[in-house]
């Protein structure tokens, strides 16, 4: 791993770490937060990692969860990435496809076409905009 991806990476790990949490009520909702928060730039974390690694068998956490945060576990996932992927393009030091990456976006494209669909714009626009 190069020290450009290593920096970028914890980077992105200070910008999750501040990351306003929602609060909670129930306790499994408050643990899979702070696993999502701590794991959130892991390629391959999902619901059902999530939940596994909590030690969750609850069917209706994911429920619970949508109910007290306002959206699925896998949408806040997703958003939560893409926030701190954002704020790291605005930034302009890192290129796009690195910034993918480390975020924990398995495929560039992947990353292009969520972020179109979610923001106004794709990555290379918000940045152009940031830095005019």
């Amino acid at each position: 791993m190069s020290a450009v991806y290593q920096n970028l990476r914890k980077e992105l790990l200070l910008l999750a770490e501040t990351a306003p949490r929602p609060s909670s009520r129930s306790r499994h909702v408050s643990e899979l937060l702070r696993f999502i928060h701590e794991s959130i730039f892991e390629s391959g974390l999902s619901v059902k990692v999530a939940l596994n690694r909590c030690g969750i068998r609850d069917h209706n956490v994911s429920s619970q969860f949508k109910y007290e945060v306002g959206v699925s576990i896998k949408d806040y996932i997703t958003r939560l990435r893409l926030d701190c992927a954002e704020r790291c393009i605005a930034d302009g030091n890192w290129p796009i496809a690195a910034i993918a990456q480390a975020a924990g976006f398995g495929h560039v494209q992947t990353f292009y076409a969520l972020y179109r669909r979610t923001r106004s714009g794709t990555p290379g626009q918000i940045r152009r905009k940031q830095s005019a």
